[in-house]
Order: C-alpha cells, then sequence, then structure tokens
C-alpha cells in the first residue's frame, strides 16, 4: 500500500471513527440527577413548545429527574397541556402552603418558561392576543413557591414575559418587589417571516392592522 493510501485510509478512519467515539463517551457518561421545575403555561403548537428546547438540553447533559428517569416534555412540565378534544392544566393554583414549601424543598432548579397563557380558538395556528383568555399569567401560589425558592437561595430563571399580560397588577408588584426589579412595561419580538402562510405565530391584531393601513390588501 503506497504512503498516499495509507494517508487516505487513515483521514477516512478518524472521520468515521471519531464522530463514533464521541458518541459513545456521551453514551458512557453518567447521569446526575436534577429535579427541575418548568412552568409553561402558553401553548404554541402540537410539533413543538418553548419548554421542549430546555428539556433537550437536560437530556443532552445527562440530567435526569428525582426518579432517575429521562426528563419527557411531554409530561416533565407543569402549566398547559393540550389533549386531542380537550386540554389539562397542572399547576400550583390548588398547592397549599404545605404542599409547596414540600415541592420548593425537593427542587433544585425553577425555569418559568411562558406565562402568556393561552386564548380562545387554541386549535387554530395563530395566537388570538386580544380574545378572551382561557389560562395564563402568574397567580399568588407561583408567588409563594418562587419566594420560598429564593428564600433557600436556590436559582430561579424566568423569561422576558414573566411579569407582562396577563399578570395582574397587584401580582406583577409583588413579583418586582420579590426579584428587586422593575418592569418597564417594554417588550418586543422579531419575526423573520411577516407572510402569514409560512409563519403561524404572527398575531391577529398584527395582521388586522396592516389590512388597515393598506386598505385590506
Amino acid at each position: 500500500m503506497k504512503i498516499g493510501e495509507i494517508i487516505s485510509f487513515l483521514v477516512i478512519a478518524v472521520f468515521v471513527l471519531f464522530p463514533l467515539w464521541l458518541w459513545l463517551s456521551w453514551k458512557l457518561e453518567p447521569s446526575e440527577k436534577l429535579n427541575v421545575f418548568i412552568m409553561d403555561k402558553t401553548y404554541k403548537s402540537s410539533e413543538c413548545s418553548d419548554h421542549d428546547a430546555f428539556i433537550w438540553v437536560l437530556n443532552y447533559f445527562k440530567y435526569v429527574n428525582a426518579d432517575g428517569e429521562k426528563y419527557n416534555s411531554a409530561k416533565d412540565y407543569f402549566g398547559f397541556s393540550p389533549k386531542e378534544n380537550e386540554f389539562q392544566i397542572k399547576d400550583l393554583s390548588a398547592y397549599s402552603n404545605r404542599q409547596i414549601d414540600s415541592l420548593s424543598r425537593q427542587i433544585q432548579l425553577t425555569y418559568y418558561m411562558d406565562t402568556y397563557g393561552v386564548y380562545k380558538k387554541i386549535n387554530s395556528n395563530r395566537l388570538q392576543d386580544y380574545s378572551q383568555k382561557i389560562y395564563g399569567g402568574l397567580d399568588v401560589n407561583d408567588l409563594n413557591f418562587l419566594q420560598k425558592m429564593l428564600e433557600q437561595k436556590k436559582t430561579v430563571v424566568a423569561e422576558f414575559n414573566f411579569l407582562a399580560y396577563p399578570t395582574s397588577e397587584d401580582i406583577r408588584i409583588k413579583a418586582e418587589k420579590m426579584f428587586g426589579l422593575k418592569w418597564t412595561g417594554w417588550v418586543g419580538r422579531f419575526f423573520e417571516k411577516l407572510d402569514t402562510i409560512d409563519n403561524s405565530e404572527l398575531p391577529e391584531w398584527v395582521i388586522e392592522s396592516y389590512k388597515k393601513m393598506h386598505q385590506g390588501s
């Protein structure tokens, strides 16, 4: 075998075996328990939810739940859970103070992913921003739980609409004092596509406003 052929063989072997070695080393890496509380009160679509990416990260870094199992994006979260012809809400609203206290002692990391909520016409793909609320926003028990997490100096993560609509003003003010911050009311979002066919997440009010500005076209 010539030198050139040997080098080519070695290069091909490296390209084939190196990814395999990385995959095997990842598979053999031991898992670590991390009891995570995920709250997602919003329903985007049956294909993708906000918490899916975070659970992928947990699984990638080999974190497992309190039972030693991989995190499952279909069940390992609190909030709004769509079914075929109905929906299920699993949150802290019915928890007693004792239950919340017990939960806060078990949880190591809390992530309030999305509290925007769900509105009428949830079976359509487009969010109806100004329609009647079905579910959403922070409540008193959310604050109670978060307060206990802070008292225990545990990690709390929240995304941009944590204090925004539909959370009531009194709950928002209490949350601001709790975390030592002040919400100015500004929110923003970038839409890569403004085509209503290609982008199902365009809010209805944006479409209607555009039509009014351009005489319905």
